[in-house]
């Protein structure tokens, strides 16, 4: 772990952050230097990455800012042998997804003040890892520095979770798991009638673009208007998005970076494979 930092080398790191091409650059900070950063000094695709000691960077806890609003996404990461919760990880992550939902509308979140707001974020869950986030947005005007951003969003993670436990002991979550559905992005009828010749272009199409490395690519299925957007975070890795009015969530993103390698099955994890796109570069 790097020695505390003063205001002023803080300062001057943040300024000399350069987000490059890909538009995202990371800069490890510990807690005790939050308070040196206000969130006017975090400018667009320089990202805060919160370091505590002992921890690896999948455990930090991101703050960046889009516009007027701070986001801050508070992870939680296991390997399979140590989720520690008495619910298997799939129907915690439906009922967290419901106390999020919920929350979300009805704006029923301790911290009005603050502005805070709730995004859900459909998890990574592996044989061998759950990686789980949920994002927390304030508005960056009511807010005077990261440290305060970082705690409110830390309290705020805290009671998703506690009441996401506490929903899993009700007949209400009881309700909510049986009331699960399979949820693919695409349309799973239309898929199927889609010609094998036309998936095979579509594949190739995304084979070709993929193998050249753009920095940003963009696919739609025209029935239904699923979209979905790769943008490059770094060398082989590309964060993925998907916007379908038929998911529960209506975007899955990835939480981490996904490898290049891996783009294919990830699409097909979450319902939406990428021959059924119509792809596009975008420039």
């Amino acid at each position: 772990m790097i020695a505390h930092r003063g205001p002023e080398l803080i300062e001057q790191l943040l300024r000399s952050a350069d987000p490059g091409p890909e538009g995202f650059v990371a800069v490890e900070l510990q807690p005790l230097e939050l308070p040196y950063v206000s969130p006017a000094m975090l400018e667009k695709g320089v990202h805060v990455q919160v370091m505590t000691p002992g921890a690896l960077v999948i455990h930090a806890v991101d703050i960046s800012r889009s516009g007027e609003d701070l986001v801050i996404d508070v992870p939680r990461y296991r390997e399979r042998g140590e989720w520690e919760l008495p619910i298997a990880p799939e129907a915690y992550d439906r009922l967290f997804e419901h106390v999020v939902t919920v929350r979300e509308e009805a704006r029923v979140i301790e911290h009005a003040p603050t502005g805070a707001r709730l995004r859900y974020y459909k998890p990574s869950i592996s044989p061998t890892d759950i990686e789980m986030a949920v994002g927390v947005l304030l508005d960056s005007t009511r807010v005077d520095d990261l440290a305060t951003a970082y705690l409110v969003a830390l309290r705020v993670g805290a009671a998703v979770h506690a009441a996401t436990l506490e929903l899993a002991l009700t007949d209400e979550g009881s309700r909510v798991l049986q009331e699960a559905r399979p949820d693919p992005a695409i349309p799973v009828d239309s898929y199927l009638r889609m010609p094998s010749g036309e998936l095979t272009r579509r594949q190739a199409m995304f084979d070709l673009l993929i193998s050249q490395e753009p920095k940003k690519v963009s696919g739609i299925f025209e029935d239904g208007l699923v979209t979905i957007e790769l943008a490059r975070a770094e060398d082989s890795k590309y964060h993925i998005q998907i916007l379908s009015i038929l998911a529960r969530a209506g975007k899955i993103n990835t939480i981490r970076p996904v490898d290049v390698g891996q783009i294919s099955s990830w699409c097909r994890k979450n319902g939406a494979p990428v021959d059924s796109f119509e792809w596009n570069a975008v420039s």
